[in-house]
């Protein structure tokens, strides 16, 4: 690297005597000084080297210490709340505190103002059912299918035209959990490298790491020392990659990262026994049970696994986009008034899970907080009354679902929140 300018840029000649120079400010940036007779042969020893280092290597820019930002935005007001939530997720993931989390939010925080409005309306909702549940933003910084073209995340690329400005990006993704934490609610972060946390992971309460990067040893490495319980990804296929994660991270692990100055160190963690599986939508109840027993063999958390929810959102994107070019301002009053749509937009069958209002098909009566609608196994959903009618006030006998061969037991039902 050499400064010239005031620029940090980079040079892919090094030498036996080390690749950093430094040029005088004044000086044009292609000069060349003429090398006394006795430093030839180094000379000679870089051209020679300049033909097989740094040859696909298009730039280096320089990246501030992650400290330096973390001073800038840092808010003490908001320690408490990160503390707090981490503690509560840790208890409800090992089954003392018996309170739902549900992660939610945006697939992609690539609209910081869209992202920070949705946990503002999320607000009052946590107030309500805070007995009942724990709300986690999801702010996805990252993006696992990015590179090859494809956009790499908010903070990677914050202007979305390839353009990486990563200084940027840690910039606005920190502001963006700060201001998340002041509203009270947590954050959960998707981590794809193990220096990126080094900028935001103060601010985070709940961690995820990709299916397809849980077997990575990198990644079990990271979750090892991080300060917050880590969900590990498994796949529709197989849990075992992921149950192997856990495991994994659980141990204490030494490796290479960079410190919040920027140094280059060694990292020695102690291991982090707050992980667990986060399962796909489509996990059946007998996979969900084979991945919990896996944990429970190796002396972890039988109940830690979490399940993934579907995205109704995404699927009814496209007309909700065309819509609103038909309706023009019209379409922005319903949307912020809360309020109907003028036309119904039906979700695909492997969508209908939720609704806003339910009515239990078999007592014919609407669910109430007291009973509660129930998804079971299957994918149907009653009310808690007519389960327990079903299995004869029984939590473990099994009973038939009404509307098709398969069997439940009530504990094995699962609460909507609607």
């Amino acid at each position: 690297r050499a400064l010239v300018a005031g620029e940090l840029r980079h040079e892919p000649s090094i030498g036996r005597r080390g690749g950093c120079t430094r040029r005088a400010a004044d000086e044009e940036p292609h000069t060349r000084t003429a090398m006394p007779p006795e430093t030839a042969p180094d000379d000679d020893e870089s051209a020679l080297l300049s033909r097989i280092d740094d040859l696909r290597i298009a730039s280096i820019r320089p990246l501030m210490p992650a400290a330096c930002l973390i001073e800038e935005l840092a808010d003490a007001s908001v320690v408490e709340t990160i503390r707090g939530a981490r503690g509560a997720l840790s208890a409800i993931t090992r089954g003392t505190d018996q309170r739902l989390a549900v992660v939610i939010g945006p697939a992609a925080a690539h609209d910081p103002a869209a992202v920070l409005e949705f946990a503002r309306r999320l607000v009052p909702v946590q107030q309500r059912l805070g007995g009942e549940l724990l709300l986690v933003v999801r702010v996805f910084l990252d993006e696992p299918g990015g590179g090859a073209g494809r956009w790499s995340g908010a903070m990677y690329d914050p202007g979305l035209d390839g353009s990486f400005q990563l200084n940027r990006g840690f910039r606005q993704a920190r502001q963006l959990l700060v201001d998340i934490a002041r509203l009270g609610l947590p954050a959960g972060c998707l981590y794809l490298d193990s220096i990126s946390p080094q900028f935001i992971a103060d601010l985070v309460s709940w961690s995820a790491v990709g299916a397809s990067t849980a077997a990575s040893a990198l990644h079990r490495e990271l979750a090892s020392g991080l300060s917050t319980p880590v969900g590990f990804h498994a796949t529709a296929a197989s849990a075992d990659a992921a149950v192997g994660a856990v495991r994994a991270a659980s141990a204490p692990h030494a490796f290479l990262s960079v410190s919040k100055q920027g140094v280059a160190g060694i990292v020695q963690t102690t291991g982090n026994r707050d992980c667990h599986l986060v399962l796909p939508a489509a996990s059946a109840a007998e996979a969900e049970e084979a991945a919990c027993g896996a944990l429970a063999a190796l002396g972890l958390p039988r109940g830690s696994a979490l399940s993934s929810c579907v995205a109704a959102g995404e699927a009814v994107l496209p007309r909700l986009v065309k819509l609103s070019s038909l309706l023009g301002p019209k379409f922005v009053d319903v949307w912020r008034s809360g309020g109907e749509l003028p036309v119904e937009l039906e979700l695909p069958p492997t969508h209908r899970m939720h609704h806003s209002i339910f009515a239990c098909p078999v007592s014919k009566e609407p669910t109430t907080p007291g009973n509660p609608p129930m998804l079971l196994p299957c994918g149907h959903v009653l009310a808690l009354g007519s389960l327990t009618k079903l299995a004869r006030g029984s939590r473990t006998v099994r009973f038939k679902c009404p509307y098709c061969p398969a069997e439940a037991t009530t504990a094995m039902a699962k609460v909507l929140h609607l």
